[in-house]
C-alpha cells in the first residue's frame, strides 16, 4: 500500500471505510497486514486503556469483579491489550477458513491466499479504528451497530475487488462463513456442557477434583 508513514496509514485506512470501491484494491502480504492493522489500531489502544480506566470501577461495581481504585490502571492496559492483540490472528484464521472452503474445495475463485487475508484485513480496519469507543457505556451500543455496518460493507467490497468476484458473490461467500464459523461455536459449546458432568463424574469415582479416596480397610 502507498505510503509508509504513521499518518499515511490512518489516512489511507480512513479512505479505506469512506470508499472501499476505490481503496481496497491494493494488495498486501501477511507481516504488512499484521503491521497495519498493528499500527492504526495504536492510538485507538491508547484511548482503549484511557476509557477503560475511567469507566472501569462502574464496570467492576455494577460486576463480581474486586479492583481497586489503584489496579485500575492495569485492569484498564490488560482489557484493552485483550481487545487489540489478537484481531490480525483472528482475521488470519477466518481467512484461511475461507480460502479453504471457498477458494480450495468450492473453486469459487483462483486469487491466492495473500488476497483473501488482504480482504479481511482491510475488513478489520473499522474495527481497529473505533474499538475504544465501545467502551464507552452511552455509545456501546450505537458503536456495535455502527461498526457491524462499516465492517460488512468494506469486507465484501474488499473481497469482491481482491477476487475478482461480483459484490452478492462476495455477501453470499461471507454469510456462508458466517453460519458454519456458528456451527462450529454451538458445536464446541454443545460438546463442552456434555462432556462436563461425565469428566467430573470419572474424577469423582477416582478419587480427583477434590475427592479423598478412602484406602482402610
Amino acid at each position: 500500500m502507498a505510503g509508509n508513514s504513521f499518518i499515511d496509514s490512518y489516512k489511507r485506512a480512513i479512505d479505506v471505510i469512506l470508499d472501499p470501491v476505490i481503496f481496497t484494491n491494493d494488495t498486501m502480504n501477511i507481516k504488512s497486514g499484521i503491521v497495519k492493522l498493528y499500527t492504526i489500531g495504536l492510538i485507538p489502544l491508547l484511548l482503549c486503556i484511557i476509557i477503560n480506566i475511567l469507566f472501569g470501577s462502574s464496570i467492576a461495581n455494577s460486576s463480581s469483579l474486586n479492583i481497586s481504585f489503584s489496579s485500575l490502571p492495569l485492569y484498564g492496559t490488560i482489557l484493552a491489550l485483550l481487545e487489540y492483540i489478537p484481531v490480525p490472528f483472528a482475521l488470519l484464521i477466518y481467512a484461511a477458513i475461507y480460502h479453504l472452503i471457498f477458494g480450495k474445495i468450492l473453486r469459487i475463485y483462483r486469487s491466492d491466499f495473500s488476497h483473501v487475508y488482504t480482504a479481511f484485513v482491510y475488513g478489520g480496519f473499522p474495527y481497529m479504528l473505533q474499538f475504544w469507543l465501545i467502551n464507552i457505556p452511552a455509545l456501546a451500543f450505537v458503536v456495535i451497530i455502527e461498526l457491524f455496518i462499516a465492517t460488512l460493507n468494506t469486507l465484501i467490497t474488499a473481497l469482491s475487488n481482491q477476487l475478482g468476484i461480483s459484490t452478492g458473490k462476495a455477501f453470499g461467500t461471507f454469510i456462508l462463513l458466517f453460519i458454519i464459523t456458528v456451527i462450529i461455536l454451538t458445536v464446541e459449546t454443545t460438546h463442552s456442557e456434555l462432556s462436563a458432568p461425565l469428566i467430573q463424574g470419572l474424577n469423582g469415582s477416582t478419587g480427583y477434583g477434590g475427592v479423598q479416596l478412602n484406602s482402610s480397610p
